[in-house]
């Protein structure tokens, strides 16, 4: 813990690996921070998300770049590091858009069963708004018929593989894989 200390009290040091077995503390002063921890052989890591300009591995759609990242995150993570990231939670808000991420998801044919999105049923009742928009009613839906299946529950958005990559509802504190979008300017 002192060394994730040290780490926060020096301007520019955005991570911190402490070993625990030989106590040893080293110190990233890279820029562009944003911390999240990571525990790995016995490792603490409190790591940094970058955005690189242009966005590494993205693909461009519109007015926006998307990242599929595979990383394995709870929903909240997700929205975390995209921010990190410099971008936002993804938000298919237009027929057009979602199909295109969908397509996507289909041609990368990862085999991963789900990626979160930044939808959220604030109301607990299966009703999703975007996160940019509390309150505000989703103008578009790509919901399956069979979803939300457990609305006072899993009150997060997920594309599923499982469904076409259609929207469903999913249990926030599942780790799973995410996609992030970056608009252009």
């Amino acid at each position: 813990m002192l060394c994730a200390i040290r780490c926060f009290s020096e301007e520019k040091c955005c991570a911190a690996s402490y070993d625990t077995s030989t106590s040893i503390c080293r110190l990233d002063t890279s820029e562009n921070c944003c911390v999240d921890k990571e525990i790995v052989d016995g490792w603490e890591t409190f790591k940094t998300d970058k955005y690189e300009t242009p966005c590494t591995g993205c693909i461009s759609y519109g007015t926006s770049s998307y990242k599929f990242s595979e990383d394995y995150k709870s929903w909240n993570g997700a929205k975390i590091s995209c921010v990190c990231l410099g971008g936002k939670f993804l938000e298919a808000e237009t027929t057009e858009e979602n199909n295109f991420i969908k397509a996507e998801l289909n041609t990368m044919n990862t085999g991963i069963n789900g990626y979160w999105l930044g939808g959220y049923s604030f109301n607990k009742d299966g009703r999703f708004e975007w996160i940019s928009n509390p309150g505000q009613p989703m103008t578009y839906s790509d919901m399956h018929s069979s979803q939300p299946n457990a609305p006072t529950r899993e009150l997060c958005l997920i594309y599923w593989r499982s469904i076409g990559y259609a929207w469903g509802d999913g249990s926030c504190s599942a780790n799973q894989p995410y996609v992030c979008e970056f608009v252009k300017t």
